[in-house]
């Protein structure tokens, strides 16, 4: 059994309100907030799904104003009730008692009327402990039949308190669940005794045989939880077990004082705020509360490398021995031998006061002329000899002119090269770091620098140091150097203060996170387990590792069982902080027929828009209607020579008959056709049409096909810089309205949930929105799976163009595109009659070192003398994964070393574990609406934004201004910071998700054994209908057969089709 604790009863009450409700139903702070918040909680335990309303219009029992039968009253007269107690400054306490479900069933407390009963049988003592004289009690309750978990909600207050008197946040819980717990438990009571009993005599005594016999009691004591162990002892810990093993696995060692000795509560709470220096060695001191849960942590300790402290002396003798371990060293550093981008794993040299000596560790945002304080031990590499190993760093700020002159040339800071960091330094000599920081007007003096050029650099070096400092915290916590720059970018200065006093904020500044990571931060600077803090952000991590994962919602139950593991608490914690997190807006519940789904709020809002705006263009008047449309469509017809199938004329009809119209089909099945005529159709009758997609690779395509310019969703939006957070600010974004008649979208399995709802906000009732794209291919990178929900809710008008046309039907490409789609193997030479393009080529090869040899043969000359096809201008790899051999991170390399090898004396840019070159094919992989972009083209043009799939060539590399100069496919040129290099990524190989909304000339497509999830039907497809020309596959025919027939693709948890169906 378990009962919730609700922080001493006063849902809320110490939490900062102006924090929870910055709005109420968008009308500001009310007035008497608490009792706002009272009411909603009423309204939610009596009518949320599962709730027992045993055949009454609510699910509500209890004892108010003098009526015990309140389940006769009107659900608005019990919560105006419950909102005038509040309003009155009343302490209203709320509870929830859970039981497991086959206890529920077994003892008969599956329903509203066995609870109410029990309840009334057990008020006296519940009274007794709440401290409230029987008389003067009033109390609301609700069963929820949960299957998962059937609990009771129960809310209770002195309808006569005292005002007077100041109560203290003191409930006995021990009371109310001992007085529940007799009440539906009988029997049972024996065997606890004899699981105590038997536990004190096997502690010790460690024999194979009593291990056995040991661990099969504890997990049965595991199994029901704290159903029998604490039906009489309430201060056993809930599920020790469990969070004994949590314990272990978080800490090193532990301290464990037992929290019925006052003293040891004092004692053991300034342990945890002095931490005893703990921030190298991961201990952390606890509570424990009762014997049970110490045997349980000693016993299972025997099994892991868990130390035990019992006392604070043997806690401090092991600090002591543990930091003796360490040697503190000083110096400057010489040479960087190597460095990992991504962790900021470092080899260098540093020229300490006695040696040169070679250090190895983590060093994260460091560079040659550093100076640094380290943290670790002297080991002897069995090649390399002796060697500092880093546990810990600390950069000291340079501190003599020499220094400060290496520092400054180390290329930390744009604009400053060796020749002006010499100028520098030997203008001002040890000034030189006062001026940087205080007096920077003064750089202005140094022949070569401008007045703005020295305020420019005085803030790169300020910004620098604010940014190591907190990189220097974040990294013992093993948060990484890019997460550090955007918690930087997001808090500012006083970020190391704000983490320090909420370690969850960087669940909601940071992306990527580990949580775990951060929940060890937040334990060792002291939250509790059950910290309300700890538990909202748990359940936002949760829901945002879901959205990383294309979903929209979770459902709840699966959200309880992963939050249960993930923070060791219980399901009632958990459903407290969901309750309070809808009540302040940043979660939504949505009922559907047998399941809830829970929300963040921005992804709740665009699906909502997205189905309303849709339903609500498509009903309106149909203003662009051509009266005489076949007429006007046998003109273009004659006019452009073409002959349109029945299934083509079914779809242009379609469009000209609805005001939004999906138009879906494979390759080679007539889309771009039927754009083609779209476009003329509307175009003669003067109406404007817009055509877009979602990356600029399928635009310049778009463009290309039908003569027509055609933009990105983001240009043709007028999206601004919109942080890629996971907040409301997606839905508060105002797009550009769309001065169009019809709107024509391409690649639309590629449009996100967020992308669609910018799309849907900028078009005016009354224009045509018509959706082109091919259903099977891969879902959107980003969340949600649009097309397929909007054509599966049957709201939407859809044409399914399934027919190959004749010119299609010779390519090998299309056929087997289509064979791979429908579940078959490509096609063999004697299954076809009619002679077909030789534009598909498998090459059958299970070793990889062959694979990766026959695409450095194709990609390197091969393929010139077939059809003239060079690298750079015509062959795209197009891979399954980012790892291992045959992964896009190792082919880069390769087919760089291959294609673009580094000339002798020339320049590179190492960042993130790659090497950028003039001369190297490279790809955007995130939006960047700022970039300043030219192009001269069609004359001189200039522009902001380039975007996520955007493909480029490095032109060069200033080494001096610290920036690389790339040119893109549609002739833009853009320069890049070397800082935002992680913008850019080698595009020699690309992904298959990478590579969708795009086409090239050839394709190379290897494929090997990779993670089971990767080796899909629809990816292969997806895959081969990017070739145009000419597709070359190379790989394993066993992995090929795999993926051809594993079409189980993994489903999106998505709420867009069920809120369509719906309206």
């Amino acid at each position: 059994m378990e009962i919730d604790r609700y922080k001493g009863g006063v849902i809320f009450k110490w939490l900062n309100k102006n924090e929870i409700y910055a709005k109420y139903n968008g009308n500001g702070r009310p007035q008497n907030l608490q009792a706002h918040i009272d009411k909603l909680h009423t309204d939610y335990i009596a009518t949320r799904s599962g709730v027992d309303t045993g055949f009454e219009i609510h699910g509500l029992f209890g004892n108010i104003d003098d009526n015990d039968e309140i389940e006769l009253l009107e659900l608005d007269t019990i919560k105006k009730y419950v909102q005038e107690i509040s309003k009155k400054n009343i302490d209203i306490f709320k509870t929830v008692i859970t039981l497991k479900h086959e206890d529920a069933m077994e003892h008969g407390y599956y329903n509203k009327q066995a609870w109410k009963e029990l309840l009334d049988e057990k008020m006296p003592e519940i009274a007794r402990a709440f401290k409230i004289p029987l008389n003067d009690l009033e109390w609301v309750a609700a069963f929820h039949a949960k299957k998962e978990r059937p609990h009771c909600h129960l809310v209770v207050w002195n309808k006569n308190q005292d005002m007077s008197v100041k109560r203290k946040p003191f409930i006995n819980f021990k009371q109310i669940k001992s007085a529940v717990a007799k009440g539906v438990f009988k029997e049972e009571l024996k065997a606890i005794y004899e699981i105590k009993d038997l536990s004190k005599t096997l502690m010790g005594k460690l024999s194979k045989n009593e291990i056995d016999i040991y661990k099969e009691k504890l997990k049965e004591m595991y199994q029901n939880e704290d159903l029998l162990l604490n039906a009489v002892d309430t201060e056993n810990t809930q599920n020790f077990v469990n969070k004994a093993l949590e314990d272990m696995k978080r800490d090193d060692i532990i301290y464990i004082a037992n929290n019925s000795d006052p003293e040891n509560y004092t004692q053991i709470k300034k342990l945890n705020d002095e931490k005893f220096e703990f921030k190298n060695v991961g201990e952390k001191a606890v509570l424990y509360k009762d014997d049970t849960y110490l045997e349980a942590v000693t016993f299972l300790s025997k099994f892991s490398n868990l130390k035990v402290m019992k006392s604070e002396n043997e806690l401090k003798q092991f600090i002591q021995n543990r930091k003796e371990e360490f040697e503190n060293i000083e110096g400057e550093l010489k040479e960087i031998i190597f460095q990992n981008d991504v962790n900021g794993y470092t080899i260098g040299v540093l020229d300490t006061e006695e040696e040169e000596l070679t250090v190895v560790g983590y060093l994260p945002f460091i560079a040659i002329g550093d100076n640094l304080k380290l943290i670790g031990k002297y080991v002897t590499h069995p090649d390399y000899g002796r060697q500092f190993k880093i546990e810990t760093f600390e950069k000291l700020m340079p501190e003599t002119a020499a220094s400060l002159e290496r520092y400054l040339s180390n290329g930390m800071i744009k604009g400053i090269g060796p020749a002006i960091a010499k100028r520098i330094t030997k203008m001002f000599g040890e000034e030189t770091l006062h001026v940087l920081k205080f007096e920077p007007s003064r750089l202005a003096e140094v022949r070569g620098i401008s007045k703005d050029k020295a305020i420019e650099i005085s803030d790169q070096f300020n910004e620098n140091w604010e940014l190591w400092q907190i990189v220097g915290f974040l990294e013992k916590f093993g948060i990484g150097v890019q997460n550090a720059q955007n918690v930087y970018k997001t808090l500012g200065v006083n970020a190391i203060e704000e983490i320090e006093a909420n370690p969850y904020i960087l669940i909601d500044v940071a992306n990527n996170v580990d949580f775990k990571l951060i929940d060890k931060m937040a334990m060792n600077l002291g939250f509790e387990y059950n910290n309300e803090k700890r538990i909202k952000s748990g359940i936002k991590y949760a829901i945002s590792k879901a959205t990383a994962n294309g979903h929209c919602a979770v459902l709840e139950d699966e959200l309880y069982r992963f939050i249960k593991v993930l923070l060791g608490v219980e399901n009632d914690e958990i459903e407290d902080s969901v309750i309070e997190l809808k009540a302040k807006g940043e979660i939504v519940i949505e009922e559907r027929e047998d399941n809830n789904w829970i929300y963040l709020d921005s992804y709740y809002k665009a699906e909502e828009n997205v189905a309303n705006k849709l339903i609500t263009l498509d009903k309106a008047r149909n203003m662009k209607h051509i009266n005489d449309f076949e007429d006007e469509l046998e003109k273009i017809e004659q006019k452009t020579d073409l002959i349109l199938s029945d299934k083509q004329k079914e779809a242009i009809e379609a469009v000209n008959d609805n005001n939004v119209c999906i138009i879906t089909g494979g390759p080679g099945t007539g889309k771009t056709t039927i754009i083609k005529v779209i476009l003329e159709l509307y175009k003669s009758k003067k109406r404007k049409t817009v055509l877009c997609a979602p990356t600029g690779r399928a635009a310049k395509r778009m463009t290309e096909t039908t003569g027509e310019e055609a933009k990105t969703l983001h240009r043709l939006l007028e999206i601004g810089k919109i942080e890629e957070e996971r907040t409301s600010k997606y839905n508060d974004f105002d797009v550009a309205p769309l001065d169009a008649d019809v709107i024509i979208v391409d690649e639309m399995s590629m449009v996100d949930l967020f992308l669609m709802n910018y799309l849907v906000k900028a078009i005016y009732q009354g224009s045509k929105l018509v959706l082109v794209g091919d259903v099977d291919q891969l879902p959107s990178v980003g969340p949600g799976n649009v097309l397929a929900d909007l054509i599966n809710s049957k709201r939407i008008k859809t044409i399914v163009l399934n027919k190959i046309f004749r010119q299609a039907a010779k390519s090998k490409i299309i056929i087997n595109s289509h064979r791979v789609n429908s579940g078959e193997t490509f096609i063999k030479p004697q299954e076809s009659a009619e002679e077909l393009n030789q534009d598909f080529f498998y090459i059958k090869e299970n070793n990889q070192d062959k694979i990766l040899n026959q695409i450095l043969s194709l990609c390197s000359g091969r393929l010139e003398s077939y059809g003239n096809y060079e690298f750079f201008k015509s062959i795209q790899v197009i891979t399954p994964t980012k790892k291992g051999m045959l992964g896009t991170k190792e082919l880069n390399k390769v087919l760089q070393e291959c294609l673009n090898p580094l000339p002798e004396g020339g320049l590179e840019r190492q960042n993130l574990g790659a090497s950028f070159r003039a001369g190297d094919r490279v790809m955007q992989i995130k939006n960047n609406y700022d970039i300043f972009w030219e192009r001269e083209k069609y004359g001189y043009e200039t522009g902001n934004g380039v975007f996520n799939g955007e493909f480029g060539t490095i032109l060069k590399l200033d080494d001096i201004e610290k920036r690389v100069k790339i040119k893109f496919d549609d002739e833009k040129y853009a320069w890049y910071q070397y800082s935002e290099l992680d913008q850019i990524e080698h595009a020699y190989a690309i992904t298959v998700h990478k590579a969708q909304g795009s086409e090239f000339d050839v394709v190379i497509m290897p494929i090997v054994q990779a993670a089971p999830m990767l080796l899909t039907r629809n990816l292969l497809y997806t895959g081969m209908t990017r070739a145009k020309k000419m597709l070359i596959i190379v790989g394993n025919a066993n992995v090929i057969e795999y993926m051809i027939n594993n079409a189980d693709n993994k489903k999106r948890n998505t709420g867009l089709e069920y809120k369509l169906k719906n309206m």
